[in-house]
């Protein structure tokens, strides 16, 4: 006979499958719980168009309160155990993670995403909208390795950003991704890259862990013609990690993405002086905890972003460039 252990092995096994198999998507069955609007399969396109449909939503601050009770769920997703991630959703989140959620005024959604011919199963967190306060949405994989994840806080005014980061998450096999859902003029406070007051801020401060290596990609874009300088107007690509002394990864980041993809690609404080994100929220977290390092500010010309959109050969290219 079958030993026990291996019984229930199969049948979470075959319990997920069934899952990933469903047209619907999977709602968090815990009595506190309120649907983010998801309701069948989702392709990207149809994912962006619910990930931005809070952009209509009055920009605030978020107090104190909520924001540890929102680091305190994201650390949880960033650290739950390997056998934990595995039983879910079956097993449903602990009830712990649903009183956090709550409280950090998340409604909370699994999803079933179609992207390039595969199934992925992702964790949807956004606001419930009767206390909502434009404080961004955000995808785990909670199967996935954790080295890097990804914000892009200006999926709006950096056109197509949002998606190019969606495209990387669910291509790389990504733990975590995160965007705004309101423009970055909407008021003085509502860039989430320069706001400390934000669930975007509890997202990078639960991220650092002292026994692995995390890096944090923060998405964006320009536009070469508004640049200051030569090196500006021409390039693809400006990595970062807010300092003017890029570290040893950067550095062997930017030789290969440039030999992979082609891109001009240059490093703030040793090619150009432009657009290095030295005044970054999550720089300004990662550096209190002496992980500047593992900031990473990534600069896409309209043109380079057009071309990864477009390409997944070059999409692929320009992630294999990290060491």
């Amino acid at each position: 006979m079958m030993p026990i252990n291996n019984i229930k092995r199969c049948i979470q096994w075959l319990a997920g499958f069934v899952i990933l198999g469903c047209s619907m998507s999977i709602q968090v069955s815990h009595a506190g719980s309120v649907t983010c609007g998801a309701k069948e399969a989702h392709s990207i396109k149809s994912l962006s168009a619910l990930l931005t449909s809070q952009k209509d939503i009055s920009f605030e601050p978020i107090a104190q309160e909520r924001y540890q009770h929102a680091k305190a769920l994201f650390s949880a997703l960033f650290n739950m155990s390997d056998i934990e991630s595995a039983s879910l959703p079956v097993n449903g989140l602990p009830d712990s993670l649903n009183t956090l959620s709550d409280s950090a005024g998340f409604c909370l959604q699994w999803l079933r995403v179609k992207h390039m011919k595969q199934a992925h199963l992702v964790l949807l967190l956004m606001e419930r909208e009767e206390t909502a306060k434009g404080q961004g949405a955000y995808l785990f994989a909670m199967n996935k390795p954790l080295k890097f994840v990804i914000q892009a806080p200006h999926q709006y005014f950096d056109y197509k950003s949002g998606h190019l980061a969606l495209q990387l998450f669910f291509e790389q096999n990504l733990r975590a991704v995160a965007l705004n859902t309101v423009h970055r003029n909407q008021t003085d406070q509502s860039d989430l890259a320069h706001q400390a007051n934000s669930l975007f801020s509890a997202f990078t401060e639960a991220l650092p862990h002292k026994n692995t290596e995390r890096y944090l990609i923060q998405v964006h874009g320009f536009s070469k013609k508004n640049r200051q300088t030569a090196e500006g107007k021409t390039a693809d690509i400006i990595l970062s990690n807010g300092s003017r002394s890029p570290s040893t990864f950067l550095i062997n980041a930017q030789a290969r993405m440039a030999q992979k993809t082609g891109f001009k690609t240059y490093l703030y404080g040793a090619d150009i002086d432009e657009l290095g994100g030295t005044q970054n929220s999550s720089l300004a977290i990662l550096a209190n905890t002496h992980q500047q390092s593992h900031f990473i500010h990534m600069e896409l010309s309209a043109e380079a972003r057009n071309k990864l959109r477009l390409s997944h050969a070059l999409r692929e290219a320009l992630w294999s460039s990290w060491p």
